[in-house]
């Protein structure tokens, strides 16, 4: 037999190394597999959730939701999966209930935690919850939440994600929105500090970091040296007033004295014009040191619907310094740059796409010192157009008929549109739709004339809004064998 050298040993020893390795890898994950106990829920349509981006998913079919090895919840439907993440909050319009799926825990006004696992059911949507979700993540259900202004008004849940400085996104199925100012949400029974993450009832504070730990960054403004630098500013703004009525002055007195020379010089036909001179009753003037009046841009809430976004502000500009004030809005493809009238104090941006995400941008142009105009961003957040409820479904099949019903929400703003029939693919008919009809509790009942097929699409097309085309996604699909 064939003895092996040296370097053989070496390379089999090695190779076989790696493939110890391999089976015990393979063997983990297999162990890991078989850990996982399987956990499978269905979801019924129109519930409401997101995927582990944060990305909105509403079904538009019976779906459901599978917990694989790797510990992430999927969402499945007859089309498409979606990665849900390790935690998943589904709301169920129909139900008027809240799923809760992964870890996560529940915390109480007295300070008490209670940790949740797998699934767990909310039916009482009505009282006052708070749960932490994971770091810098929370939820709060309650029939009003609110902020301390007043300018975020909704209900049921509310998600609650904060970034590490302590900015704020929001999010539920009717609102996205992000505010970059420390905020305090309220219900009828609690507060919560959200960039603090305290807890707040009565006198009570319960410290929410502790829970899980934080890696929130937020520390509160140092007030003192804020006041101080104020302050600071102003003197230097005073001193400059006060050098320049110095300077002004000193140029009115040499005038003054010019002006009195020159009289002198010019005889007694312009003395007297020389002694009204030397009274100083004309020419000289003194500036009296001037106080710089306040002037500030607020950006106070954010309404939203299926079509607009309703800017709220408030601008004070006594002296008239701002030249401009302006809104720029970007996203879906649309970009508007908006002058605001300073005497107003809301604004509404209309014919903007349902469910689609803006950035909102308040900024201001003025003069500086010196001289050059100057651009300033006073604020930024996101909104969300909301999705409608407008549904469109078959009510009846038959050998040569498609039977169907339209029901149009009052929010979707629509003033003609018309339904065509897709049969495999392909355009069968079309008809104006009676949107007086399809605009009421018992929606619009029709029909049209069907031909075989395996796939059907009927679907709403060419809306129009005030004489402009608006896109609508109102469709309902039926697969026949």
């Amino acid at each position: 037999m064939r003895k092996l050298t040296a370097g053989n040993k070496k390379n089999f020893i090695i190779f076989a190394i790696i493939i110890i390795g391999i089976l015990v890898i393979l063997a983990w994950c297999l162990n890991l597999a078989l850990k996982v106990t399987k956990e499978e829920y269905h979801l019924e349509t129109d519930c409401f959730l997101y995927d582990e981006e944060y990305n909105p998913i509403t079904l538009e079919a019976n779906a459901k939701i599978i917990k694989k090895w790797n510990g992430k919840y999927y969402l499945k439907d007859s089309e498409n999966e979606y990665n849900i993440g390790t935690q998943s909050i589904v709301y169920e319009p129909n139900s008027k209930t809240i799923d809760l799926y992964g870890e996560m825990f529940r915390v109480y006004t007295d300070g008490t935690v209670q940790k949740l696992v797998k699934n767990n059911t909310i039916t009482e949507l009505s009282e006052d919850q708070i749960y932490k979700l994971g770091d810098r993540k929370y939820m709060v259900i309650a029939k009003n939440i609110q902020n301390e202004a007043g300018t975020l008004n909704t209900s049921t849940y509310l998600l609650i994600l904060i970034d590490k400085a302590g900015n704020t996104y929001l999010l539920n199925n009717e609102l996205n929105s992000r505010t970059i100012k420390p905020l305090v949400i309220k219900t009828q029974t609690f507060a919560f500090d959200v960039a603090n993450e305290k807890l707040i009832c009565n006198d009570r504070e319960v410290n929410l970091k502790k829970i899980i730990g934080s890696t929130n960054q937020y520390v509160k403004p140092d007030t003192t040296a804020e006041e101080d630098a104020k302050k600071e500013e102003k003197l230097k703004s005073n001193i400059k007033d006060i050098k320049e009525s110095i300077i002004s002055m000193s140029e009115n007195i040499s005038n003054i004295k010019n002006n009195t020379n020159n009289n002198q010089e010019n005889g007694s036909s312009t003395g007297s014009q020389g002694n009204n001179g030397n009274n100083g009753s004309s020419g000289a003037t003194i500036d009296k040191e001037k106080t710089e009046l306040a002037k500030s841009v607020i950006l106070q809430g954010i309404e939203t619907s299926s079509s607009f976004i309703n800017v709220k502000y408030n601008i004070i500009d006594p002296e008239n310094k701002y030249q401009v004030v302006y809104l720029l809005l970007d996203g879906a493809g649309i970009t508007k740059n908006i002058a605001l009238n300073k005497e107003e104090h809301n604004y509404k941006i209309t014919e903007l796409p349902e469910n689609q995400e803006f950035k909102i941008v308040l900024a201001t142009k003025q003069i500086n010192e010196n001289g050059e105009p100057e651009e300033i961003i006073e604020d930024v957040t996101m909104a969300r157009t909301t999705k409608t409820s407008s549904t469109l479904e078959v009510t009846k099949l038959t050998t040569d008929k498609i039977y169907f019903k339209l029901n149009i929400d009052k929010d979707q703003n629509i003033d003609t549109a018309e339904i065509v029939l897709y049969i495999d693919g392909e355009e069968k008919e079309r008809m104006d739709v009676d949107l007086g009809k399809a605009g009421t509790e018992e929606g619009w009942i029709e029909n049209m004339k069907f031909s075989y097929g395996n796939n059907i699409l009927l679907k709403i097309e060419k809306a129009m809004y005030q004489g402009k085309n608006i896109e609508v996604d109102i469709k309902t699909k039926i697969k026949t064998y």
